[in-house]
């Protein structure tokens, strides 16, 4: 007998012990995938190693925090300063009523005679 050497030959299947096992459904050509079925792996990979949980839940709620935390001092904090070309010197802008930290204490603030008598001569 002779060998197969023709390109067009299909040489023998492998048996079914040899061969990767594919899901059901699953297109091995595609290139990409499902987004539902990464997320279905997601869930079954948490289901085996539930001691992952806690972790992504203390991760997701460290970014969360993060997020608004930066979120609020963006917005409502004076010090910090987006557009520095419309609002040059912000400290000008500081309200003396409003408190400046996230928790203060027994704020006492009194305006600083030298500083009033340079800003009433730089005016």
């Amino acid at each position: 007998m002779h060998a197969l050497t023709s390109s067009c030959a299909s040489p023998r299947r492998k048996p079914a012990y040899e061969r990767p096992k594919q899901q059901v459904g699953a297109d091995t050509h595609c290139r990409h995938p499902d987004p539902r079925r990464d997320m279905s792996g997601f869930f079954q990979m948490l289901r085996k190693r539930k001691e992952l949980i806690p972790l992504i839940g203390f991760m997701g709620f460290a970014a969360t925090f993060a997020t608004s935390a930066a979120t609020y001092f963006l917005l409502t904090k004076s010090d910090v300063i987006l557009n520095k070309s419309r609002n040059p010197e912000p400290w000008e802008r500081v309200d003396p009523t409003k408190p400046q930290k996230l928790i203060t204490i027994n704020q006492q603030w009194k305006p600083v005679e030298g500083l009033e008598a340079v800003k009433a001569l730089t005016k």
